[in-house]
């Protein structure tokens, strides 16, 4: 669910608790090793609602992936406005190859360029992981 982060916290803490859970603790972090991700050069975007700005911009944009309880979420900045795009894990594919990830949330699709391609194996190992522990949980 892609969302313009000019609502009010409340609303999009609300809505990000709901479609992703809530975020890791700080000790929860350090036991689980989940210190956020490297960050990602945004190639293209697929969404009903920015594929068109998107392509027409020749802007650098950039992304952190950040993994919660029950999902992921996607922040970036885009012509000077914030943008979240979060998902429950049994919502999302990854695909990766030749330094670009392809992430599907829900109805959008982003491939993300990435420079280090240990740090994203170790993203995507931790993302897995956290998704069969869910998964045991339900």
């Amino acid at each position: 669910m892609l969302v313009n982060k000019k609502i009010k916290k409340t609303e999009l803490q609300s809505l990000l608790n709901e479609s992703s859970g809530k975020g890791y603790t700080f000790i929860e972090r350090i036991k689980k090793g989940i210190y956020g991700s490297q960050q990602y050069r945004i190639i293209s975007i697929r969404n009903n609602n920015l594929s068109d700005e998107f392509s027409e911009s020749s802007d650098i944009v950039y992304s952190n992936i950040e993994i919660r309880k029950k999902g992921i979420s996607l922040h970036f900045r885009f012509k000077n406005e914030e943008y979240l795009d979060c998902c429950h894990f049994n919502k999302l594919k990854i695909m990766s190859n030749d330094n670009i990830l392809t992430l599907q949330i829900e109805n959008s699709i982003y491939k993300l360029q990435y420079k280090n391609p240990k740090q994203n194996n170790l993203l995507i190992k931790k993302i897995y992981n956290e998704k069969i522990y869910f998964n045991k949980e339900i």
